[in-house]
């Protein structure tokens, strides 16, 4: 049965990459949680997903040019406050360290997927670090190690042999299984526009694919039926309800 992970928690109702978010998500009932990786100036793993923090919240600049103690005195900005269900309790959410969130997501047991934004900045000693919090802090989730990058993957696997390796794509990549082969990368993350194109192939092999972000209902029927691995979605509860649908039909 296709998984359903909430992409940045539950991004499409709560402030992403928040532990609100995570939470919500795991109310839900999700299969898995997607969340991104940068490295502070202080070399402290923090979950957000872009490189500058301007975006998200109430400050300028780079992750990686701020400390954590700089970084966890940010408040969310203020575009979270037209959300149809913002709540002013909101703006007591900070930017979590990765320890952080996987505090909760051990708790939940729900599987999570870690992409390590290596593509923009090279973060040295990124993958040790993450694999180490990891061991640490929810040495009992299943965890799959994402990443454009695909020597971030390559030195992942050097350091974890038994490591699970998502190669995310957004681009056509021919001859791709090579590249799963060659590098002994698990499952492709791949940008829902690219499933049928003609140079992936990617129904192949639907078990090792995970598509994003999927949030069309449309598309969350058309990802259900062909049996993907997962989907990736900021509106979990709706893929959940259409999987349970689909489901009961088909008993």
């Amino acid at each position: 049965m296709t998984k359903i992970y909430g992409h940045r928690g539950s991004k499409g109702y709560f402030p992403e990459n928040t532990l609100l978010s995570f939470h919500e998500a795991i109310k839900a009932g999700v299969d898995g949680i997607e969340l991104d990786v940068h490295f502070t100036k202080d070399q402290q793993l923090v979950v957000i997903h872009d490189e500058t923090v301007d975006r998200t919240f109430n400050g300028t600049g780079y992750v990686k040019d701020y400390n954590l103690h700089e970084l966890k005195s940010l408040k969310l900005n203020q575009s979270f406050q037209s959300y149809s269900n913002y709540q002013s309790s909101w703006e007591l959410e900070r930017i979590p360290m990765l320890e952080e969130a996987l505090d909760v997501l051990e708790t939940a047991k729900v599987e999570l997927n870690i992409e390590l934004k290596t593509v923009m900045f090279n973060y040295p000693g990124i993958e040790q670090k993450v694999l180490d919090c990891v061991k640490k802090y929810a040495p009992s989730l299943s965890v799959t190690y994402s990443s454009f990058h695909l020597p971030t993957l390559v030195r992942i696997r050097e350091l974890d042999p038994a490591a699970e390796l998502g190669f995310l794509i957004q681009h056509p990549i021919p001859s791709l299984h090579d590249y799963l082969r060659q590098f002994k990368i698990d499952k492709v993350h791949a940008d829902k526009a690219l499933f049928r194109h003609p140079l992936l192939n990617l129904d192949v092999e639907l078990a090792d694919v995970r598509v994003w972000t999927v949030n069309k209902a449309n598309d969350l029927v058309d990802f259900l039926q062909a049996g993907v691995d997962t989907v990736i979605t900021d509106y979990p509860d709706r893929a959940l309800r259409l999987r349970n649908e689909l489901n009961s039909v088909s008993v």
